[in-house]
């Protein structure tokens, strides 16, 4: 009798604990967001070019830091996840508040850590957000991401499923996907580190 008692006791803090978790998923889940993707109003894009003493060029920006120094926070507010408590980040010289946000993302490609691999075969997910790529395209892109290769030499090339050996391709997946979609902005949060040095 005594052990029931005591065993009930413990659920019952459980229970509390849960019930308090579950509280607080369901704030996160209901909370409004300030950035509202939604919003048809603001600039849209038709190429972002940043010219520099009247001829088009290409800025490179390289973030360095330790660990939780905020370079994916940053990269974060550049796709408007986040935006900054003070200051601002610009665009063509334009507050990135200032663009259709839907419209923007477009123009930007992320390439992470980690890559999310979708089920499907490998050339599917190289052309995911550009279905109408011809397989010259993707394969130019896998040369330039440097998994052609790689991936032709698999039994089923392009056709294979993207499960497959994916920690050792799924970098340059992203990276051809990226460079197929042939962005404005190209964001790379440790987008090579798997990858060797070529």
């Amino acid at each position: 009798m005594d052990k029931n008692i005591t065993d009930a006791g413990s659920i019952s803090s459980d229970l509390s604990k849960g019930g308090g978790a579950v509280k607080s998923v369901l704030a996160t889940l209901n909370r409004r967001s300030e950035i509202n993707p939604d919003d048809s109003e603001g600039l849209t894009i038709k190429r972002i070019n940043r010219s520099v003493d009247k001829k088009r060029s290409r800025k490179n920006l390289a973030l360095v830091g330790q660990s939780g120094s905020g370079k994916s926070t940053v990269i974060g507010m550049i796709e408007r996840f986040y935006d900054p408590m003070r200051g601002s980040i610009r665009i063509e010289e334009r507050d990135l508040k200032d663009y259709n946000l839907r419209d923007l993302r477009l123009h930007i490609a992320l390439v992470s850590q980690e890559p999310t691999l979708f089920a499907g075969s490998i050339r599917y997910n190289i052309v995911c957000g550009k279905k109408e790529a011809c397989e010259s395209d993707i394969r130019n892109a896998a040369k330039l991401a440097n998994a052609h290769e790689f991936i032709s030499s698999m039994k089923d090339g392009y056709g294979t499923y993207s499960g497959e050996r994916a920690v050792q391709v799924g970098q340059r997946i992203a990276l051809a996907q990226a460079i197929l979609q042939n962005p404005s902005i190209l964001l790379l949060d440790e987008a090579t580190s798997a990858l060797d040095s070529v």
